[in-house]
């Protein structure tokens, strides 16, 4: 089935990325896109009344569910069982 993980991931603990200005700027440049896109779901929902939480919140429960998402590339890659992983995920959900 081979490897799993994220190559954003990988590569943002490979040499290259510490080395390579370039390279490193592509890797926060993602990063950014990911947690900007987590604060966008967020506001949708609490514009569409589903959730109530003010704009402080939504930028922490943003950068949460950033590191809730890197952390469980990580340990997809690491070989975490899959009921693991979904237990992480749903308390990272329930928490907001």
């Amino acid at each position: 089935a081979g490897e799993l993980g994220c190559l954003i991931c990988n590569t943002s603990h490979e040499p290259i990325a510490a080395r390579d200005p370039g390279v490193k700027a592509l890797i926060h440049k993602h990063f950014a896109r990911v947690e900007k896109s987590f604060e966008s779901a967020l506001r949708n929902a609490v514009a569409a009344g589903e959730l109530r939480i003010d704009r402080a919140q939504i930028r922490r429960s943003a950068r949460l569910l950033y590191g809730v998402l890197v952390s469980l590339l990580v340990l997809l890659r690491a070989g975490e069982s899959r009921a693991v992983l979904k237990d992480i995920a749903n308390t990272a959900v329930d928490s907001i």
